[in-house]
């Protein structure tokens, strides 16, 4: 009997063993889900992080390339802010250079009729010489046609006959080559202008 109560000691005190040792287990089970626990939470935040910079560097790249892109529109626009002002200060010279030289056509002009009616018939038969080229040149306005005609119509009664024979060269070159055609009269001059209306309109 004796031997009976020694054997459940014994047994009682391999189950609290047993116990201590499942408790054990048990508890280093715990421990290492719980650091299983800590090392998915670091690698997450690892990642969590990892993804953050990743976001941050390609905001920085992408704000970099807008910064880049506005940087050039900026000097795309100074450029053609430039490149329009140096047009339109082209186009004031050559406005102000067109004016020049029609200044300077009309002191001509006016410098020509006065000479011919100088004293000298040298004078007046070079002036005729001059009206002739400028007109065969086409370098007289159209508003002086009748101007010049007048012109060598009055000299064509000069008192010398070099006068008298560059005006009449002028006069017949006027009328050679007057821009309204060989025939003055009204009625063809009319119907030519009606057949060029009619020609624009069927275009």
């Amino acid at each position: 009997m004796q031997k009976d109560g020694d054997e459940d000691e014994e047994e009682e005190v391999d189950d609290e063993d047993d116990d201590i040792v499942n408790d054990d287990v048990q508890v280093i089970d715990d421990d290492e889900n719980s650091n299983i626990n800590n090392d998915n939470k670091q690698t997450s935040s690892s990642q969590s992080q990892s993804s953050q910079d990743a976001i941050n560097a390609t905001a920085a790249e992408l704000g970099r390339r807008v910064l880049l892109h506005n940087s050039r529109l900026a000097a795309e626009y100074a450029a053609a802010a430039v490149n329009a002002a140096v047009i339109a200060s082209r186009e004031a010279q050559i406005r102000e250079h067109v004016d020049q030289l029609k200044e300077h056509q009309e002191l001509l002009i006016a410098i020509l009729l006065e000479r011919t009616t100088v004293a000298s018939a040298l004078t007046r038969t070079y002036v005729m010489h001059c009206w002739r080229e400028l007109y065969i040149q086409k370098c007289i306005p159209v508003r002086l046609f009748g101007v010049v005609t007048s012109v060598a119509v009055d000299r064509i009664a000069d008192k010398g006959s070099i006068p008298r024979r560059a005006a009449a060269h002028l006069l017949v070159t006027l009328i050679e080559r007057n821009p309204f055609g060989a025939n003055l009269s009204f009625p063809e001059i009319y119907r030519k202008l009606r057949q060029i209306i009619k020609a624009m309109k069927e275009r």
